[in-house]
């Protein structure tokens, strides 16, 4: 497997199992084969994905991306301002 991708919510900040995975994933891969998917309500409800440890990884996002017409779903790295399509991410091209 190439890529780790970790579902999480709000509520996913106070699991136990959260750090563990994201550290077994983050142990056998690079941070950049890691992603998450948040799961919110509005565009605007994104800072929690942004504290701590859950901070350091891309996420899953949906929107426009560069040399796409339509709207797609990409890995967004907040750290650079760059996206890749999350096909292509998973790929790993």
């Amino acid at each position: 497997m190439k890529r780790f991708v970790l579902l999480v919510s709000p509520n996913s900040k106070g699991s136990v199992w959260i750090p563990w995975e994201l550290g077994l994933a983050d142990g056998q891969k690079s941070p950049s084969s890691v992603a998450l998917f948040p799961v919110i309500e509005t565009v605007l409800e994104t800072r929690w994905v942004e504290q701590e440890y859950l901070g350091l990884y891309n996420r899953v996002v949906w929107g426009k991306l560069e040399g796409y017409e339509q709207d797609v779903w990409m890995v967004y790295d907040h750290h650079t301002n760059t996206a890749r399509h999350l096909r292509k991410w998973i790929r790993g091209y």
